[in-house]
């Protein structure tokens, strides 16, 4: 329970309330001390209408806020100060930058894929954000959201050689574009004339498009094949992730370096994936 004061003769005076449970007839029930009451009719007197409120008040901040309030306009009076209740501001920006994608698979029966060399794939990604300042410890906590566009494509080749005359070639192809919702805690703290921030949260990453495709070279001697097909036989159309970062603020432009762990793109059993990116984000607030 909040504790409220007045102005007392001897310095601030603690408006007395006590809410506790008293036995009436073998039952429990509830009980007030509104002595506050008392405190208040005396404090503001010369004003009828207020009195009669005063019985009613609860002892609640806005309750309170209201009687003073009538009091103020019954009188005449001026009042000397009055806080200005602190609100959630909402800062609406864009970003765009690149992404650095890794895939890793594990599992069996898809050599192609878990011993298959990949290299990391270097994207373009941008979106909008929208970061919700809280009021208390100095406005240096809020919840950063952000939707984006982030793709990411990744081409292989896994070999399977018995001799010179007895092996296979597998190459895959696969492309994704996803469409980002970014939830995190953001820290922000001044550094001389920049603001330095660090955040984390989830990723929640809704597949749009991909690109899935593989072609196997086979030769056995005289014998030679290539057929093609499906690299992943069933793809994940949901991917969630971690998320880290940390970067620097100047008046509205921003700078962040990101990194993100997410589940991946299989949805098969016997294969997992993951996938680990990192951002260079540049940010502009509107």
């Amino acid at each position: 329970v909040e504790s409220f004061y007045i102005s007392g003769p001897l310095g601030p005076e603690l408006l007395l309330y006590k809410r506790y449970l008293r036995e009436q007839d073998g039952i429990e029930v509830v009980t007030e001390n509104k002595t506050y009451t008392g405190q208040l009719a005396l404090y503001l007197p010369h004003c009828n209408s207020v009195q009669s409120q005063i019985s009613r008040v609860d002892y609640q901040i806005n309750s309170l806020v209201r009687l003073f309030r009538d009091y103020y306009e019954c009188t005449g009076a001026e009042k000397s100060f009055q806080k200005v209740p602190e609100r959630i501001t909402t800062e609406i920006g864009a970003i765009a930058g690149a992404s650095l994608t890794w895939l890793n698979f594990s599992g069996y029966n898809y050599n192609y894929l878990v011993k298959g060399s990949f290299s990391p794939s270097l994207n373009a990604c941008a979106g909008l954000y929208f970061n919700f300042v809280l009021p208390r410890n100095q406005r240096k906590w809020s919840v950063y959201n952000e939707l984006s566009w982030v793709s990411f494509g990744i081409g292989g080749t896994y070999e399977e050689i018995i001799n010179e005359n007895n092996y296979s070639v597998t190459r895959s192809e696969m492309e994704f574009m996803y469409f980002k919702v970014n939830n995190m805690v953001r820290y922000s703290y001044p550094v001389r004339k920049f603001q330095g921030f660090a955040n984390a949260g989830i990723s929640s990453g809704f597949l749009q498009t991909y690109v899935n495709h593989k072609t196997k070279y086979t030769k056995f001697y005289t014998y030679e094949e290539t057929k093609t097909g499906l690299a992943l036989p069933e793809i994940k159309t949901f991917e969630f992730g971690y998320a880290l970062g940390a970067g620097a603020r100047y008046k509205r432009y921003s700078l962040e370096v990101r990194y993100e762990s997410g589940s991946g793109v299989s949805n098969l059993l016997n294969l997992g994936s993951r996938t680990d990116k990192f951002y260079f984000l540049m940010g502009y607030k509107f």
